[in-house]
């Protein structure tokens, strides 16, 4: 996300200085950079963690796939016990 407001600054500062300076300028550029910590943030504490799992080669939620099977569902991440 960090990356496309950065691309919106540098196509609006090539066509045109006045909005560039409108968006950008001053405080606002730490008002974007907070907007930006505070989505991070969002995504790091309320949605399920992966882990990559070598057995898969893939991302997957549960930590202990193809280790420890789970039929009860007892494996559970801070995330997914609240």
């Amino acid at each position: 996300m960090a990356a496309v407001v950065l691309a919106l600054d540098r196509c609006l500062l090539m066509s045109s200085r006045h909005w560039s300076s409108v968006f950008f300028e001053g405080v606002r550029t730490w008002l974007w950079i907070v907007g930006l910590c505070l989505y991070s943030l969002y995504f790091l504490v309320f949605t399920k963690p992966t882990a990559f799992s070598a057995i898969y080669v893939a991302w997957l939620y549960n930590v202990h796939a193809g280790y420890f099977e789970d039929p009860n569902g007892t494996v559970s991440t801070l995330s997914s016990a609240a």
